[in-house]
């Protein structure tokens, strides 16, 4: 890490945690220490429950899922808004009325003590293993960032989590919540803008999301029912709407927070900010997942993302002609996804069929030998059905690459169509270094330049490229239209009214059907 970093990583843990003491001050009674003496408003609550649900493993996790099985996973919020409504119009009045601070000790006035422990009991287990897996995940995180052992940074996020919790009580892990949901609202929009940034020049937004309607990885919605399908739009109505009923209509981690406002209303309106919220967050960290997807259709990335077993098998004869039958496999697809573009951008829809079904076959190829390496991980003495979904956001390889390129090679990006770019610019190593011989001159560093400048710039770029492929294929402007801001007003005018149809993939057809209305 450089200088720099340390200075943020330091500031922000130091900021976050002096501020939740401060706002914790005069936390010297029972009331105030575990129910901020009911004075917390709507939007500090809501984001706290936010935050208390969400976790590292949100951002990390999450992204991976969407990389290799697409935006499914989103159905299984499906039932969070019928949950919160029944739980504003039940739980929270009662709760508010008989005073509790817990929601165990209402039990204990409802039934016995006996009820109350079991149930205090089957809690602080639940919650036990759950704290361990979610200070798991940062410090892998962390661990990869520093260099440092997973058991350290564990232990020093535990430690500080501890200590402000014990000497501020809940306002101070409240009013801390709210700073560190800002804070992964802004990263997740850094997340997404870079990784839009770093396509290749002439791969426009609207590529990007072609190419991964056209993966499958833009599914965000499943109708059909099966007893071995985990998400699907019936188990996200019927099986989350009571999970998300127990999770927090009876845990104390989430029936504290509203059980802190000032009122019944003030925790109504946290509960239905999250019953709003939480679908569109979600839908919104699966598709950077299904944006980095497209990253490595150009970038190649390792066959693993777990670089520690990698480290492991690489050795080994049986590695070798998998990974040369990978890094085939890696060009075969980059060449397909970019004939796909081509013949996207031309209209002609009977090559654009064709290349559809060679895309899919192509990343079927990916997807096979990656599932030959993870049994070999699992032959020599891996871990049992081995995964590396949850380190695939944590790779830095294209990024260091990208971080060396020369800026000259990146604007021979600009000058030539998607369908021109040849075989031997891609070519890679299998270790993730192909994007250096893509984009980097020989030897050079680009210059320095005005990162927020030159990365807005790559954008907003990006961005009219594919607005304005997509108008072309709407008909609201013609291939050789003019150019300007005017021009992308009219553009953006012309796709609310026309309505814009982009392909999605093999399980739901087209996802964005007239995305524009």
């Amino acid at each position: 890490m450089r200088p720099a970093d340390w200075i943020v990583l330091i500031a922000s843990l130091v900021s976050i945690v002096a501020y939740g003491l401060y706002r914790s001050r005069g936390s010297n009674t029972v009331d105030r220490y575990l129910l901020a003496g009911r004075s917390m408003p709507w939007y500090a609550m809501a984001l706290s429950i936010m935050a208390t649900q969400a976790s590292a493993i949100t951002f990390i996790s999450t992204t991976g899922q969407s990389y290799v099985d697409g935006m499914r996973f989103v159905q299984a919020y499906f039932g969070l808004p019928l949950a919160m409504v029944v739980i504003c119009a039940t739980v929270v009045p009662v709760f508010h009325r008989t005073k509790v601070y817990t929601a165990y000790e209402y039990l204990e006035k409802r039934f016995d003590g006996k009820t109350r422990t079991l149930a205090s009991v089957i809690f602080l287990c639940q919650r036990g293993l759950s704290a361990g897996l979610t200070i798991y995940a940062p410090a892998i995180v962390l661990s990869i960032i520093l260099g440092w052992p997973e058991r350290v940074t564990t232990l020093m996020m535990g430690a500080t989590v501890v200590t402000y919790t014990v000497i501020g009580g809940i306002k101070a892990v409240t009013w801390s919540d709210v700073q560190q949901m800002c804070i992964i609202f802004l990263g997740l929009v850094v997340a997404l803008v870079t990784c839009i940034a770093l396509l290749p020049s002439s791969v426009s937004f609207g590529d990007a999301v072609y190419l991964a309607g056209a993966a499958g990885r833009l599914n965000a919605v499943t109708t059909d029912f099966s007893w071995n399908d985990r998400f699907n739009i019936w188990s996200g109505l019927l099986g989350s709407t009571f999970l998300f009923l127990s999770y927090f209509g009876c845990d104390q981690s989430q029936v504290q927070r509203y059980l802190t406002g000032r009122s019944i209303a003030q925790s109504r309106l946290s509960l239905l900010f999250n019953a709003v919220a939480k679908i569109p967050m979600q839908f919104f960290i699966l598709f950077i997942g299904a944006m980095v997807f497209v990253f490595y259709l150009f970038i190649q990335p390792p066959v693993l993302f777990q670089h520690a077993e990698l480290s492991r098998i690489q050795a080994m004869a049986d590695f070798q002609p998998m990974q040369a039958q990978y890094n085939q496999a890696f060009e075969h697809r980059r060449q397909v996804a970019l004939a796909l573009a081509e013949a996207h951008h031309a209209g002609d829809s009977e090559a654009e069929s064709r290349r559809v079904s060679e895309y899919r076959s192509a990343q079927q190829e990916i997807d096979d030998a990656r599932a030959r390496a993870s049994r070999l991980v699992e032959a020599t003495g891996g871990e049992k059905d081995f995964s590396d979904t949850n380190y695939i956001f944590l790779v830095r390889d294209a990024l260091s690459a990208h971080r060396n390129c020369g800026a000259g090679n990146r604007g021979h990006f600009r000058g030539h169509h998607v369908g021109q770019l040849g075989g031997d610019q891609f070519a890679g190593d299998g270790d993730g270094g192909g994007f250096v011989q893509a984009l980097c001159s020989p030897g050079g560093r680009r210059p320095p330049l005005p990162a927020g400048l030159s990365l807005g710039h790559a954008v907003l770029g990006r961005l009219r490229g594919g607005v304005r492929r997509m108008g072309q294929e709407a008909g609201v402007i013609d291939r050789g239209g003019e150019r300007g801001g005017l021009a992308l007003l009219r553009l953006a005018a012309g796709l609310l009214r026309a309505g814009v149809r982009v392909s999605a993939g093999s399980r739901d057809g087209h996802v964005y059907r007239h995305a524009g209305r």
